[in-house]
């Protein structure tokens, strides 16, 4: 839902997408066959399968995306984050895409709980929103929000955005 609300268009209103600075993805269905019954009447009639698929809203104009990837991901195939990550680059559009070696889908989900907190991914994390918030000047103190659960490595230690009442902007009002 995230992927699309980002890419689609006509999810959100134009002043309510300007806001929108990032996507991070975690074993996403960006590009996904319809070859299931239940998906056959989810997105259905065969003529609607395409706006089904994030993937097909790409225009180059999407904020950053951070596309993570676990590559014994047996739910989520690979053609997902390959799709997408070949289609936004091929319009020119900004994209890192990240394979875990040795993880599935659930252990990517994990990765971000606190016992299983996998140091890559968060650092991989970490920097994205590094390079996000680096890129844009935030003004807006009524549009902060906590990082409330994200920890992650930071000069090889871990560093709690909530402890230390990091935040993340959302405008550039």
């Amino acid at each position: 839902i995230a992927s699309m609300l980002t890419l689609n268009e006509h999810y959100l209103s134009a002043n309510t997408r300007q806001h929108i600075k990032g996507f991070i993805g975690l074993s996403g269905p960006y590009d996904f066959e319809i070859n299931e019954d239940y998906q056959r009447v989810v997105f259905g009639p065969v003529s609607a399968y395409p706006n089904s698929q994030p993937v097909n809203f790409v225009d180059g104009n999407e904020p950053p995306l951070l596309l993570l990837y676990g590559d014994n991901d047996t739910l989520v195939l690979p053609r997902n984050i390959q799709g997408l990550s070949q289609k936004v680059r091929q319009l020119e559009g900004e994209v890192t895409a990240r394979i875990y070696l040795g993880m599935d889908h659930v252990d990517m989900l994990s990765a971000l709980s606190i016992p299983k907190r996998h140091p890559k991914i968060l650092n991989d994390i970490n920097q994205f929103l590094n390079n996000i918030l680096s890129k844009q000047h935030f003004q807006s103190a009524s549009t902060k929000v906590k990082l409330e659960a994200l920890t992650t490595i930071k000069k090889g230690t871990l560093y709690d955005f909530n402890k230390h009442h990091c935040t993340l902007c959302l405008t550039t009002h």
